[in-house]
């Protein structure tokens, strides 16, 4: 089998192993479980070259815009925990939680200070609503949250939710 993204080839040589390749990211990532399989990189040109042979615990990073790659071993559960319904956060920033939120939830949440652009954080969530884990992050750290609603379209139907994402400081704190 072989996966083909725009900037790559995986070619799979038995094994299970996540890719993230979204057209907004400036990286396209490879975390392999098991199994080995082979990257093969795409040129302008038409042409492609194997980057190398992965081993399970690896993750491959390729820059999208310059073709750059590097590969890291890793703690595969942070990459592929999703195929269980978990989401987990190891210390990402929360402009990557963010990101990471938006996907999961199908939400737009918009951060509106820059000073929780880098603001990390650690958990892992299990069946939680997007309601329960905005709640969660407004109970343990300096974050709160302005529910926008959704915009109803001409046709009926409506967009995704929308809702900014505050620092609270701590006379906020105490109004919440």
């Amino acid at each position: 089998m072989i996966v083909d993204t725009e900037n790559l080839k995986i070619k799979v040589l038995g094994t299970s192993f996540n890719v993230m390749s979204y057209d907004d990211d400036l990286f396209t990532e490879i975390t392999l479980e098991t199994g080995e399989i082979e990257i093969i990189g795409k040129a302008e040109s038409g042409r492609e070259n194997s980057i190398g042979i992965m081993s399970p615990g690896e993750r491959c990073i390729l820059s999208n815009q310059s073709g750059i790659f590097h590969k890291e071993t890793v703690n595969t559960d942070r990459y592929t925990a999703w195929k269980e319904g978990r989401l987990v956060l190891r210390n990402d920033s929360m402009t990557e939680i963010v990101k990471k939120i938006n996907r999961w939830y199908n939400v737009d949440i918009i951060i509106k200070d820059s000073r929780l652009e880098e603001f990390s954080y650690r958990a892992t969530f299990v069946d939680e609503t997007l309601d329960e884990l905005l709640k969660i992050f407004q109970y343990t750290s300096p974050i709160y949250f302005k529910e926008l609603g959704r915009e109803k379209f001409p046709d009926g139907t409506y967009g995704k939710r929308t809702i900014e994402m505050y620092y609270r400081n701590s006379e906020q704190k105490n109004k919440n």
